[in-house]
């Protein structure tokens, strides 16, 4: 062998050889001392068999000494109720003997007082003496009785108390007496302590087990239909709760303290697949949470408690606009607005306020109640009821168009436009040549005054004018329906529009009611990137917050605006690229605002670089 000598090879051997030798020693020590405690066990057992068949042997003679001496007695009883029935007999014919006697006598003598005394005497003194004896027969049978009750009183105690046993010189057992009565007090009550410990180390083991609050976990998994389908396990703050089916929704009953803890939950067949999420128990009964399975982990949210900014009796009077922004400041992500067409043209000043609001199905609540942030929130509001055109259609045609316009806004209608129209020839009629009422292809130009229309129904007024030659009423409509259309065409820019000025003049943190007002409209501002990163897993798609004005002076104004789930040709950005604090020109569309981020959700129409 290379590189080892034959001593050092020799010295591992010995050392090897000396570990196996004491493992050997060590193995074999072991086993006697399994051996020794097995025999030890085995004769344990054998002396407690021996105890008890000695005790059953003992009880089983000391039955049959009892039976052999009430047999005795019984025996004893017969012989004494023998002899008093013979000595009664005996006593019977005395009686009888003397009774004749005395009769004769009696016919001898004559009716003296002393001699009836005697016979009287000595006829109750013959009666007493049968009776003593009768007497005394009964109360032998009654010690008898009494003898036999007290010897299988004795019996019981026997083979209730085992006595203890000891062995003299010769083999033969002595029973000791039964236990006094101090002792078998003694027993019981250290008997009474161990239930006493015992009961209260299950109170104790209740109590640690009840510590903190009782609160529900309601877990809702989403579904997934093909991939992903795994079940989860349920931990709280480390310790297992309960398995959760794909798809279900789980509650699980469970004590916590109050303060902060981790829900996690894991692939039931790949723990490494997991999800946590940290969550304060606040006194709340019951969380929420939902779970989306995916390949690589368990994505886990808490649906989050929020409480109703107003009380249920409180919202009278005020519009659903309001209601409805309160709500999304406070916090709620569904809110549903239900138009009641109620409303006569009488009522028309309480169109848009509040007639109900439901959360969650309650119609009543207090404020400040506990409701989660996806409770829907039912906001339905006072709308005008279904509007009738002053006349039928072609009974409007040749008047002119204040009368015709006039009619229709006495009726309750508010969108009226008026269209004109050159006459072709200097015969044709002037006014109102037609009436319509609806949108687009769906206008109706020949309806009655039975018909009925929504309140927001667009009318159309055409008038036919002379070509060349618009009179002043004319002028002032066509000036006006241009306005109001290049308004709602133009783009809103800080110089064309007073409000979104003020908007961005300072740095805000709700521009709910500007973006109430013109919703849909498209603004135009100069900004740069504040945050850029990918939507979701998605490598080429992106969500973007944007900042109103210059990063190199540090300069924000203005509320926040977002871009949600958008590429670069959604953006219709052409420049090199984005990346945070790029400065761009920005031209969107006003979605809604985001109460839960605070920021201005935009559609992108264009992007560039400036």
């Amino acid at each position: 062998m290379s590189g080892i000598d034959e001593e050092t090879a020799k010295k591992s051997f010995d050392n090897l050889k000396q570990g196996f030798l004491g493992l050997g020693s060590q193995v074999t020590t072991a086993g006697k001392n399994v051996a020794k405690h097995v025999k030890e066990s085995h004769v344990a057992d054998e002396a407690r068999k021996k105890e008890q068949d000695d005790r059953i042997r003992f009880a089983k003679q000391e039955l049959a000494e009892v039976n052999s001496e009430i047999a005795s007695l019984e025996r004893r009883l017969a012989e004494i109720k023998g002899a008093g029935d013979a000595e009664s007999e005996d006593l019977d014919l005395a009686i009888e003997f003397e009774e004749s006697s005395n009769e004769d006598m009696s016919e001898q003598c004559d009716s003296s007082f002393v001699c009836g005394d005697e016979d009287q005497g000595d006829s109750g003194i013959k009666t007493s003496k049968r009776l003593e004896h009768t007497g005394n027969t009964s109360r032998v049978a009654g010690m008898t009785v009494l003898f036999g009750a007290v010897l299988i009183v004795l019996v019981g105690a026997i083979v209730l108390f085992p006595r203890e046993e000891a062995s003299d010189s010769s083999g033969a057992h002595s029973m000791s007496s039964i236990p006094a009565r101090q002792d078998i007090n003694s027993v019981n009550d250290d008997s009474n302590a161990a239930e006493r410990k015992s009961e209260d180390g299950g109170q104790e083991d209740e109590k640690k087990a009840e510590k903190g609050e009782p609160i529900t976990i309601s877990i809702e998994c989403d579904e997934n239909w093909l991939f992903n389908t795994y079940d989860l396990d349920v931990y709280i703050d480390g310790e297992y709760v309960a398995a959760l089916e794909h798809g279900e929704t789980g509650e699980y009953e469970v004590n916590l303290e109050r303060g902060d803890h981790r829900l996690k939950l894991e692939n039931e067949e790949d723990s490494s697949v997991d999800g946590m999420v940290s969550f304060s128990s606040k006194g709340e009964s019951k969380y929420r949470f939902t779970a989306h399975c995916s390949s690589e982990q368990v994505d886990v949210q808490e649906i989050e408690h929020v409480r109703a900014p107003f009380a249920s009796s409180d919202m009278d009077g005020k519009t659903y606009k309001e209601i409805e922004a309160a709500f999304r400041r406070a916090g709620f992500d569904r809110i549903e607005l239900t138009a009641n067409e109620d409303l006569d043209v009488a009522d028309k000043d309480r169109e848009g306020t509040v007639k109900s609001v439901s959360v969650n199905g309650l119609k009543a609540f207090s404020q400040d109640e506990d409701f989660y942030t996806d409770d829907k929130v039912v906001i339905v509001y006072h709308r005008l009821g279904k509007l009738y055109p002053p006349d039928d259609a072609k009974k409007l045609i040749g008047k002119s168009r204040k009368e015709v316009k006039e009619a229709f806004e006495k009726a309750g209608f508010t969108n009226i436009s008026i269209v004109e129209v050159a006459a072709d020839s200097s015969d044709e009629a002037l006014g109102v040549s037609r009436v319509s009422i609806g949108w687009g292809w769906f206008a109706n130009s020949s309806f009655s005054a039975d018909d009925s229309f929504d309140s927001d129904d667009e009318v159309t007024i055409e008038v036919t004018v002379e070509s060349g030659a618009e009179d002043a009423a004319s002028s002032t409509d066509s000036v006006q329906n241009e306005s109001s259309q290049k308004q709602d065409t133009e783009i809103i820019t800080t110089k064309n529009s007073k409000d979104f000025r003020k908007l961005m003049s300072k740095s805000t943190d709700d521009a709910s009611e500007f973006v109430s007002k013109y919703a849909g409209r498209t603004i135009r501002f100069n900004a740069y990137i504040g945050n850029i990163m990918n939507h979701d897993t998605y490598k080429t798609r992106y969500d973007v917050l944007i900042l109103a004005g210059n990063v190199e002076k540090q300069t924000t104004v203005g509320p926040m605006f977002h871009f949600t789930d958008v590429n670069r040709f959604d953006m219709g950005y052409t420049g090199e690229g984005l990346r945070n604090g790029s400065e761009v020109t920005v031209t969107a569309v006003i979605d809604q605002w985001d109460y839960k981020n605070q920021w201005v959700e935009l559609d992108p129409v264009s992007l560039s670089d400036r």
